[in-house]
């Protein structure tokens, strides 16, 4: 009985664990996105500046 407790324990901890990485890498590539969204902003804004 306690081995099986100690089992789901590090199950759940090992899925947690994902879980944060997943998190991180999740936030990255969506700060990675928002620059890149940023800077094609910035690059039509200067496009436009330049026609009118």
């Amino acid at each position: 009985m306690v081995q099986m407790r100690m089992e789901g324990c590090k199950k759940y901890s090992n899925t947690r664990a994902d879980m944060l990485r997943m998190k991180q890498e999740l936030k990255a590539e969506y700060k990675e996105a928002i620059l890149q969204l940023r800077f094609f902003n910035l690059l039509r804004y200067d496009r436009a500046g330049m026609a009118s």
